[in-house]
């Protein structure tokens, strides 16, 4: 309690004890029994006392404390590794003896966790354990996030968690436990010496390829504690295609082997590689994937743009009429606007534009502009080759598409032999140059690789890229920065040397080509399996920013016994997503239709598998690393049978330190307050009253 004043308090006090003085000497003489007389007093010096206080008080401060208990959280992990070498029997014990580490400073709640926050398992006093166990993922920092938000502001003073350590997700947590400010305390579950086990840890495969194309698909696998011959079989669509052995020894953990596989049709596979399963392996679970392969069509359609006709037009033109891959529209410019074939077409329906010594200084800056612009609305990778007289300052209009910048002041044009790069997949050695092949003119303006360019051919008396070529989210390019490219038909050694450029324009259109984006819609998300019941969000794009009018997207998922139509699908620019659960075990297809105007202008299908996942026992290995530096980094400790007693010790004090005391203070101001008036008034009045009943005057 306190009080403001403008004046000493003296003054009030002085004041206060007249005021009492002269309602004792008013009534002092009037003949009244004792009692009478003292109320009376009492009343007359009460009312002047207020008076006094609406006078020399400016406000009275009351006020009251308040202490907020922090909280202990006891974590449980429940993924699906605790299910291995009776990890979760150990859990539960532990959980048992956690509540041993409670204290009434603090408030204790359980929780159990996996990918997430699973459960809330305060209130119930026998709560099961095994009611809930997540297969997926084991995200430690997503929960710590989590439980700072389910505390709602209050003090976490401590984190004490039961698991085994193998957390596969999320990343490292220790910016979020730092965040959370709590003390981190773990108990280690599971025996630290890795048993006998075969996985397979990663496998390697493009999501699409095309119809008579090999495609690669490499399967990682890790064994640990076995010396034998691995059996590793390649099932498509359920049926057993190839096997491989691989001899495995106790001393080494790595291994790794390549199948191939191609189509013959368009149309979507599924595969499964799986290895050998050992009676005495810790957990078979691990042993197999399902993914899908999806094949496309290997016609690719080319619009070729030449500057003006030319020996390296002419051969290019050879090359890629000698492909049965390629179906091609060549144009010849003639004028600034105009061609010799005719009127230049709209880009739509192309998967590829080869420039060839284009654009020149005869070549429009209007139709540069445009093209320009129809290229980033159809989203059309470019294919630059260039040419004797190819005007690189126009280029500069269409930079954007191009794999390279153009730097610097034109210089002398040169010959020069061309020379593969070494690390550009040699080992698939589609790009290899067989043979001697006459030297090449090497432009002598500056031009230089974007960021992430890769070069597969440079010159060798210059050092400068020859062959180069992008692969980035926004748009996909190529260039081959060289002329003089006829003569290579004059070359007859080696086995490619008859169609060489030829077999560079395929392999370069098989890199920067993709068939999904030159759709008008598609699907792109990650994943292919999902656990049962998961939440999926399952995501897309429109491969145009023009919106021609009325335009729907509707996506549905279904299989022969289930159709579900998508709702709340999100759209923003051109990407779009829906969230989905609930879905069994099954293998499913995803489709999402276009509408414009009310006419379905493109559609695209995807497959995905329903199944529990294996990721989660890729490591079987308990590991404390993660859990160690937790409790390092934030004064706690490991938990053993030993030390309960010291850390709960620990834990008291902790909680004791984050007790939070709050003050709460109010204040009265008496000459601004109704109250005040009102009791002066009663008071006052109860003298009047008094006086009456009493016959005074």
């Amino acid at each position: 309690m306190g009080i403001n004043t403008e004046y000493s308090i003296l003054y009030f006090i002085f004041s206060s004890a007249a005021a009492i003085l002269i309602s004792y000497l008013y009534y002092r003489k009037v003949k009244l029994s004792s009692p009478s007389k003292l109320l009376l007093i009492s009343l007359r010096a009460s009312g002047s006392i207020l008076i006094l206080i609406l006078i020399f008080i400016v406000f009275i401060l009351s006020g009251k404390s308040k202490t907020e208990k922090p909280i202990n959280i006891f974590l449980t992990d429940n993924s699906g590794s605790i299910t291995l070498e009776k990890r979760s029997e150990k859990r539960d014990e532990t959980r048992e003896m956690f509540k041993s580490l409670e204290n009434n400073s603090a408030e204790n709640k359980y929780y159990r966790f996996s990918d997430g926050i699973l459960t809330d398992d305060n209130n119930k006093e026998n709560p099961d354990t095994n009611a809930i166990l997540s297969e997926g993922n084991t995200d430690l920092t997503k929960s710590i996030e989590s439980l700072i938000r389910l505390s709602g502001g209050r003090k976490i003073s401590t984190i004490n968690i039961i698991s085994d350590g193998i957390f596969n997700e999320g990343g490292n947590p220790l910016q979020s436990a730092l965040q959370s400010g709590a003390m981190f305390n773990y108990f280690l579950i599971g025996d630290t010496v890795q048993k006998k086990d075969f996985v397979l840890k990663n496998v390697f495969f493009n999501k699409s390829s095309y119809t008579g194309s090999s495609t690669q698909i490499i399967a990682e696998i890790n064994s640990y504690g076995v010396e034998k011959t691995l059996n590793v079989n390649l099932f498509e669509d359920d049926v057993l295609v190839q096997s491989r052995d691989i001899q495995v020894v106790k001393d080494k953990v790595i291994y790794n082997t390549e199948f191939r596989v191609t189509s013959t049709a368009e149309g979507i596979r599924k595969y499964k590689i799986e290895i050998d399963k050992d009676i005495e392996e810790i957990t078979d679970k691990n042993n197999e994937e399902e993914f899908f392969i999806e094949y496309l069509s290997n016609k690719f359609r080319l619009l070729v743009i030449s500057g003006n006709p030319s020996p390296d037009f002419s051969y290019i033109k050879e090359s890629i009429t000698a492909s049965e891959n390629f179906e091609a529209q060549y144009f010849t410019q003639k004028s600034e606007n105009t061609f010799y074939e005719g009127q230049f077409p709209s880009l739509e329906g192309y998967h590829t534009i080869i420039a060839v010594n284009f654009p020149t200084s005869a070549t429009g800056i209007g139709f540069l502009e445009n093209l320009k612009s129809s290229l980033d609305k159809n989203r059309i990778p470019m294919f630059f080759i260039s040419g004797s007289n190819t005007d690189y300052e126009r280029a500069k209009i269409i930079d954007e598409f191009l794999p390279f910048n153009i730097s610097g002041s034109s210089g002398t044009d040169g010959k020069s032999s061309v020379k593969f790069i070494n690390d550009i997949n040699r080992k698939d050695n589609k790009w290899l140059i067989r043979g001697r092949i006459p030297d090449i003119f090497i432009p002598g303006t500056s031009l230089v690789p974007k960021e992430g360019t890769k070069t597969v051919f440079y010159s060798e008396k210059y050092s400068k890229p020859v062959l180069i070529y992008s692969e980035t989210e926004e748009r996909n390019s190529a260039a081959f920065l060289g002329y003089g490219i006829y003569k290579w038909r004059l070359n007859e050694t080696g086995t490619e040397s008859r169609n060489l450029f030829g077999n560079i324009v395929k392999n370069i259109i098989l890199s920067i080509s993709d068939k999904e984006k030159s759709k008008k819609i598609f699907l792109n998300y990650d994943r292919q399996v999902y656990r049962p019941g998961e939440r999926m969000r399952l995501s897309g794009q429109v491969n145009s920013d023009e919106n021609t009018g009325n335009r729907i997207i509707s996506m549905q998922i279904f299989n022969d016994k289930v159709r579900k139509e998508l709702k709340d699908i999100i759209i923003s620019g051109r990407s779009f997503y829906s969230e989905t659960d609930g879905l069994k075990k099954g293998e499913y297809s995803v489709m999402c239709t276009l509408t414009e105007n009310g006419i379905i202008s493109g559609s695209d299908m995807k497959k995905i598998i329903i199944k529990e996942s294996g990721k989660e026992y890729k490591i079987t290995l308990p590991d404390k690393g993660i859990l160690q530096d937790l409790a390092t980094k934030t004064g706690g400790s490991r938990i053993t049978g030993e030390n309960l007693s010291e850390v709960r010790d620990r834990i008291s004090g902790k909680n004791k330190s984050d007790e939070l005391v709050s003050h709460q203070e109010n204040k009265i101001y008496p000459n601004s307050s109704l109250i005040f008036l009102i009791l002066i008034i009663l008071i006052f009045s109860a003298e009047w009253f008094a006086r009456k009943r009493l016959n005074l005057p």
